[in-house]
């Protein structure tokens, strides 16, 4: 398994590898805005994402709304079906599975608070 050795954002993957947050296992900066496409080299594969490692700041105990946030959509783009919109150490279940041959994640952190990140691993699995 290749682990990519930068960060994964603005990049589209298609092989099996491990990618991860900016700077991780180092926390992230502030402000990041990061866009990660996964596309299966098969029209006909599946994609599972397993997420091995995860913190990203907590989020509000009073509304419980995420300030940095990992979100995981079904599809090319993030005008596709939301699977999840994920922040704290939690992230259930730690392996997704899309419906078609493609998936994106949307990783965004405000100005306040850093942790480490996350790390993430892609399968891809014939139909």
């Amino acid at each position: 398994m290749f682990i990519t050795d930068t960060d994964a954002c603005g990049q589209t993957l298609t092989n099996e590898v491990q990618f991860k947050s900016p700077s991780y296992p180092d926390k992230y900066s502030s402000h990041e805005h990061c866009i990660i496409s996964i596309c299966a080299p098969n029209a006909t594969d599946v994609i599972e994402l397993h997420i091995l490692d995860f913190e990203l700041e907590a989020p509000s105990a009073l509304t419980g709304y995420c300030y940095d946030k990992f979100k995981l959509y079904d599809g090319p783009d993030t005008s596709a079906t939301l699977m999840g919109n994920f922040c704290g150490t939690i992230i259930t279940p730690q392996m997704f599975q899309s419906t078609g041959s493609s998936l994106t994640v949307k990783f965004v952190s405000d100005h306040n608070v850093q942790r480490k990140g996350f790390l993430a691993e892609i399968v891809f699995k014939r139909c």
